[in-house]
């Protein structure tokens, strides 16, 4: 049967991986054959080619128009998903916390659903301290209730508070974030938001860092996009790290590394991350993230 770049619209109710554009998928087809005038497809340029490094620096941009992110926090990419998150998240933000008080600490996580619960018993798994300041599995994690509700947190000992922002399996969101009247100063705010990220306008402002595995919601399997406040990529070092008995981050995983070399320390799956610059070149031709929400 002969094949086409051309399909009818389809309709499509799966959790994920995102259905997208066909416009998109189209010029991302062409982009495997040949791309930037080369007789190379973009699946086989060196990812730190000044085409590779390009797609890295236009997708930055375009995510940084969209949310409009400050100068105060830094955007890069990492290979794997959400599940890879679960433990990069742990093992950068334990070593940023000894870099600022010289101790351990511990984390914070509010389960809501399964990926929130899956993350916590990974940070849990490798070592790290966790407090559940709630959990909702009682009531099928049906409700996000009111943060006068959850346990309180030990602004003395706690590195971060953890949200899975919206359950894909659970079917809940959050509909704002905590507050200083709930979160206290110098704890961080961090967010799973891979199932929707760009569905909504964001104050990136309030979080520390934000995590979206692309495949969920703007791109597909294999790239994560993270959005970090720059003070958070201070680390202690790896002998403070023994010392302190906090296990050390792959480093691949490693994210002031990660963030040094734009992304591309180790091979960036460079297709993936051209999937998402042209969704979002195409979200921001149609007027950005507010039209999205208002059809949401």
């Amino acid at each position: 049967m002969a094949r086409s770049l051309e399909r009818e619209d389809p309709y499509y109710f799966g959790a994920g991986p995102a259905l997208l554009p066909t416009s998109v998928l189209q010029e991302a087809a062409l982009d495997l054959i040949t791309y930037g005038g080369e007789n190379l497809g973009i699946g086989e340029i060196s990812h730190r080619s000044k085409p590779a490094i390009k797609v890295i620096d236009d997708t930055k941009a375009n995510l940084t128009k969209l949310l409009d992110i400050p100068d105060t926090h830094e955007v890069f990419f990492m290979q794997g998903g959400g599940t890879t998150g679960f433990s990069s998240i742990a093992y950068n933000m334990f070593a940023n916390y000894a870099k600022k008080t010289g101790t351990k600490g511990k984390a914070a996580y509010a389960i809501t659903g399964s990926w929130s619960q899956k993350s916590a018993e990974e940070a849990k798994r490798l070592g790290f301290d966790v407090d559940v300041v709630v959990n909702t599995k009682s009531s099928k994690y049906t409700e996000i209730p009111p943060y006068s509700s959850w346990a309180p947190i030990d602004a003395n000992k706690t590195a971060y508070l953890y949200i899975c922002d919206n359950e894909t399996v659970n079917g809940n969101e959050f509909r704002d974030v905590p507050d200083t009247s709930y979160l206290p100063e110098g704890v961080e705010l961090v967010a799973d938001m891979s199932s929707n990220i760009l569905s909504k306008k964001i104050d990136v402002s309030k979080y520390g860092l934000i995590m979206a595995g692309a495949q969920k919601n703007i791109g597909l399997a294999g790239l994560t996009i993270y959005i970090i406040k720059k003070s958070l990529l201070e680390h202690a070092s790896d002998e403070e790290l023994k010392k302190l008995n906090i296990p050390l981050s792959p480093i691949a995983f490693d994210y002031p590394i990660v963030v040094k070399n734009n992304s591309a320390y180790n091979t960036i799956p460079i297709f993936a991350c051209q999937v998402i610059k042209l969704v979002t070149d195409k979200l921001i031709k149609e007027g950005g993230v507010e039209p999205i929400e208002k059809t949401q």
